[in-house]
């Protein structure tokens, strides 16, 4: 995903420093699918288009909320990351809770979904695009 490796030394140091409070039931909940954490069903239900985006977003959201300045710089070029891949504009620091599904991440020219910065979502809700017609 990242293409410096130097981000992936301020990932380690993140998820080892106790700050990611939520992370593991997020990941938990929406990419293991499990009552229980287990990394290897993390790595390889990361890897799915649909749940690694999740995974992806989650960590970048956290860091960005309770990292240091070196860790919100790294998430923002996560998030970056995932727009150019995904198409998929969710705002870090955006209060998202557990349970969190996007059916797609992006449509057709001009239809990419954006969630703002400021939204509060509460957990299972549903997300869904409007298209125009």
């Amino acid at each position: 995903m990242m293409k410096n490796p130097l981000a992936y030394f301020h990932i380690a140091t993140f998820l080892l420093s106790g700050k990611s409070r939520n992370l593991s039931e997020y990941w938990k909940a929406e990419v293991i699918m499990r009552d229980k954490f287990v990394l290897h069903r993390l790595i390889r239900n990361g890897l799915q288009r649909q749940r690694g985006f999740l995974m992806w977003w989650r960590l970048a959201n956290e860091m960005f909320i309770s990292g240091n300045q070196k860790q919100r710089k790294c998430a923002i070029k996560i998030k970056n990351a995932l727009m150019e891949r995904y198409g998929c504009d969710i705002g870090l620091g955006a209060r998202i809770g557990k349970g969190l599904m996007l059916p797609h991440h992006a449509g057709g020219n001009d239809s990419n979904l954006l969630i703002v910065f400021y939204v509060q979502i509460m957990p299972d809700d549903f997300v869904m695009q409007l298209h125009r017609f």
